[in-house]
């Protein structure tokens, strides 16, 4: 394992292995344990920006993650048939960040994150009606901030959401917005969605 991360209080593992891995030991949830409980799901990420030559997985924890959580991939082999050359590593546990849903219909998701500062790098996965109108549903990942503040980000990939059961209007990218619980709080946020393939910007606000 190169390295394993994600935030406190979530249940997303971000793993990047340092070589091709098989794609059937590493993708099974029996393949790990995370704070010394099995897994629960693994998803496999492709990232666009040809970077990287690893394998890159989101792995599911049973329970939230706390700091010092030991992740074991001991049961993940390589292309070779071999195991990773580090089979267990210390978390990389970002408490600096929350991930918190919005609303309630069918809004689920969770994060994972490697790193700090301006080298901090988030996954996102969410799910739920949108954020418009009179009701917003998604994932957040956030701090909380009084007076004038600046963030920036690079938005390196989005799954697309427009397929069978998706939704074009799938948003991601970068919010303020005054609370968490409100159904319909004032917020301006500057995103990109999927609609019809093109990848579009958007700058919104209520």
């Amino acid at each position: 394992v190169t390295v394993a991360g994600g935030l406190a209080g979530s249940t997303g593992v971000w793993v990047e292995f340092s070589e091709p891995m098989d794609p059937v030991t590493s993708q099974d949830p029996l393949s790990y344990t995370i704070g010394g409980g099995a897994a629960t799901g693994v998803v496999e990420k492709v990232m666009a920006d040809g970077e990287r030559n690893s394998s890159l997985l989101l792995v599911s924890a049973a329970s939230p993650l706390t700091a010092g959580a030991v992740l074991d991939a001991s049961g993940a082999l390589d292309l070779g048939g071999g195991n990773p050359v580090a089979e267990t590593v210390v978390i990389d546990v970002n408490s600096e960040w929350t991930a918190t849903v919005l609303g309630d219909n069918n809004a689920a998701g969770q994060a994972s994150a490697i790193g700090e500062g301006e080298d901090l790098e988030l996954f996102v996965e969410a799910s739920g009606a949108d954020i418009w109108s009179s009701g917003d549903h998604g994932l957040m990942v956030h701090q909380m901030w009084t007076g004038p503040f600046e963030v920036t980000g690079q938005m390196v990939l989005m799954d697309r959401a427009d397929g069978a059961g998706g939704n074009a209007w799938t948003k991601l990218g970068l919010m303020a917005r005054t609370d968490l619980t409100s159904p319909e709080p004032p917020h301006v946020m500057t995103v990109i969605t999927p609609q019809a393939g093109n990848n579009l910007g958007s700058m919104q606000w209520r």
